[in-house]
């Protein structure tokens, strides 16, 4: 987190307003306009990103998502 200038008030955040997404994996992403966090089912943080690293297929998922 720290490494990618996430605070544990970002990742907050995130999860309390984002958009909740299942991944195959049966992980949960919670992605906002902001950046992004990876829980697993038993709800223990895996990864968290900002924007700035968001790829171009994220920042599409991101507009259709928020528009």
């Amino acid at each position: 987190m720290a490494e990618r200038g996430v605070t544990q008030s970002m990742v907050n955040s995130w999860t309390k307003n984002g958009t909740v997404l299942q991944q195959s994996s049966g992980n949960y992403l919670y992605i906002t306009q902001e950046g992004a966090a990876v829980l697993n089912s038993s709800g223990k943080l895996i990864t968290t990103y900002p924007n700035s690293y968001y790829d171009a297929t994220m920042i599409d998922v991101v507009n259709k998502l928020f528009g």
